[in-house]
C-alpha cells in the first residue's frame, strides 16, 4: 500500500509526491496510518466502461481516492506519472491548480472509493 500526495506546488502547478505515514503505538500493535481525519461521506464505484481521461482537471474537493480494483495513473503537468494499484490512496487537494490527468491504465475496470476531507484538516507534516 502507498500513499499519494497530489497538491498545488510553489509554481501553482499541481505537484505529485508520494508520502509516508506517520508510526505510533497502537493496543494492537505499531502501525503505520492516520486517525481521527473528518470526513463528510463516503462513495465508491466501479467503471462499467472504461473510466475515461477527461483531460487536465483539478480534484473537485479535497478527497481521498482509494484504488478498489484496477489501475489509476495520475499525471501531473511537469510529467510525473504514478500508477496507484489496489490498495493505494492518495489524497488529492490540487482543487486551485490546472490540475492533473487520471487514466484508467490497468486490465481490469477500475474501482474507486472517494472519501472527501472536511475543510481545515491537513495531512500531518505538511
Amino acid at each position: 500500500m502507498a500513499l499519494f500526495h497530489v497538491r498545488a506546488g510553489n509554481d501553482g502547478e499541481s505537484v505529485l509526491t508520494e508520502l509516508e505515514l506517520p508510526e505510533e503505538d497502537t493496543p494492537a500493535g505499531r502501525v503505520q496510518g492516520l486517525h481521527g481525519i473528518p470526513v463528510e461521506s463516503l462513495g465508491w464505484a466501479v467503471f462499467v466502461d472504461r473510466k475515461p481521461d477527461t483531460g487536465l482537471h483539478p480534484a473537485p474537493i479535497r478527497q481521498f481516492v482509494v484504488v478498489l480494483r484496477g489501475v489509476l495513473e495520475v499525471e501531473t503537468p511537469d510529467g510525473v506519472a504514478r500508477q496507484l494499484q489496489p490498495g493505494d490512496v492518495l489524497f488529492a487537494e490540487d482543487t486551485t491548480t490546472s490540475g492533473h490527468h487520471s487514466r484508467d491504465v490497468g486490465d481490469e475496470g477500475l474501482g474507486m472509493m472517494v472519501i472527501p476531507v472536511e475543510e481545515g484538516w491537513s495531512f500531518p507534516g505538511s
